[in-house]
């Protein structure tokens, strides 16, 4: 496998609310697919340096949105159990077109971390029927 350092080049893309959350929707970056993996205002950013593999290279990524409840999700799917060397995990993927891994669940405390620039971002779609 190849290794490289991923810049996190996505960062502008991020926006962040003021309570620290993702600030916009979180999409499946394949076009073709799109699917809804997160809403907004759903996670926190959180700052830790981990190697992720995509096909065949691994990154090194340090940005990711940490999902405290698999609840949140609306869209992902998860790989079998894993041991790496920072301990036992599961992979997370798109459950419609299985692109990734996205990200990872931490079976120690079943924290989930989502790469965020291994995830498109997109507005919230505003419910139509809403008196507000």
């Amino acid at each position: 496998m190849n290794e490289t350092n991923e810049s996190n080049s996505m960062d502008h893309d991020v926006v962040l609310l003021s309570n620290g959350n993702n600030g916009l929707d979180c999409h499946c970056k394949i076009p073709d697919c799109n699917s809804l993996i997160f809403r907004a205002d759903t996670a926190p950013l959180y700052k830790e340096e981990r190697k992720l593999p995509l096909g065949d290279r691994v990154d090194t990524i340090s940005s990711f949105w940490r999902l405290d409840d698999v609840f949140k999700f609306e869209n992902v799917t998860f790989t079998k159990e894993t041991q790496t060397e920072q301990g036992k995990i599961k992979y997370l993927a798109c459950c419609d077109c299985e692109y990734g891994p996205i990200g990872y669940q931490n079976l120690e405390n079943q924290i989930c971390y989502v790469a965020i620039d291994r995830v498109k971002y997109c507005q919230p779609k505003i419910d139509g029927n809403s008196n507000s």
